[in-house]
């Protein structure tokens, strides 16, 4: 993915992850759909959203902020 290697040279350090959730979040899907599909179309509207989703990116905005999403693990502990 050439995205990658955009954010590789402005050392973003989880490029490739950060590339695979923009375009899952363009595609409207989550990064495992994407991998089980991976001869998805992509529209010229989801191509121009995702090229523009990069470019912030590349300007270091993070990518919570790009998508208004947070991905949170929780844990539970029981107690016996």
């Amino acid at each position: 993915m050439r995205q990658t290697h955009d954010f590789e040279t402005v050392d973003i350090p989880s490029a490739r992850l950060d590339a695979e959730v923009l375009l899952s979040f363009c595609l409207g899907c989550d990064r495992l759909e994407f991998y089980k599909n991976p001869d998805m179309i992509i529209s010229e509207t989801q191509l121009a959203a995702f090229r523009n989703l990069i470019a912030r990116r590349l300007q270091w905005e993070p990518v919570a902020y790009i998508t208004s999403r947070k991905r949170i693990l929780v844990f539970y502990a029981g107690s016996k």
